[in-house]
């Protein structure tokens, strides 16, 4: 029995064997084993293969943190990022009115320039009181609404990915699935897979590669 609380951590296994039949090396890499060494083993060779076996850790490790956060962050429809509930509250003019300008027109191209100069200050000034408030710039706000504002439609499931796109204001398809993936730690396609209710995807998505 597994004791509660014990982590299960990545492991890849490397075979040192005397024997040399072809069969036996074709079973043990099909069964998931990193490489076959045949003793006496090479230095340079268990070097390679070890450096390959550490490659191939960190990509595991790293997929493993991109799952957490997903399922830490995805967000439903009604749900708010901290930084929204800041900025609804700030006692600072500027930033809530920056938020209220965001959530009425976060569908149009939008520019910190634009507005500054809406709430008659400058761009400099507008800047540096979202960082104070919300560690944040004006485009981080922005895209992270669109982004919440895109997790409804993608679970509405009417519109396809690259529709979504370009109704909510962004200038590129690839673009978007960029920011997506940067606030949720997932693809607008993942995302759809792993329980959302998106159309399914034509080729000219298909066509595209997330990185």
């Amino acid at each position: 029995m597994i004791e509660e609380g014990l982590k299960i951590r990545s492991f890849r296994s490397i075979i040192l064997t005397s024997y040399s039949e072809f069969s036996l090396a074709r079973q043990a890499l099909h069964i998931g084993v990193a490489d076959y060494l045949l003793k006496p083993v090479d230095e340079d060779e268990l070097k390679e293969v070890l450096e390959k076996v550490r490659k191939q850790l960190e990509e595991a490790n790293k997929f493993k943190k991109i799952e957490q956060i997903s399922q830490d962050r995805v967000l439903t429809e009604n749900t708010d990022w901290k930084i929204f509930e800041i900025a609804e509250n700030s006692m600072d003019t500027y930033v809530k009115q920056t938020y209220e300008i965001i959530k009425e027109h976060y569908t149009e191209k939008l520019s910190i320039n634009s507005v500054a100069e809406q709430l008659g200050i400058s761009p400099s000034f507008l800047s540096r009181r979202l960082k104070s408030n919300l560690n944040a710039t004006f485009v981080d706000v922005l895209n992270q609404y669109r982004v919440k504002r895109s997790i409804h439609l993608l679970k509405k499931g009417t519109m396809r990915i690259y529709e979504i796109s370009d109704n909510l204001g962004f200038s590129e398809y690839k673009y978007f699935c960029s920011v997506f993936k940067r606030y949720t730690g997932t693809s607008p396609t993942e995302f759809v897979k792993n329980g959302g209710s998106a159309v399914v995807m034509d080729k000219k998505e298909e066509s595209i590669s997330y990185k």
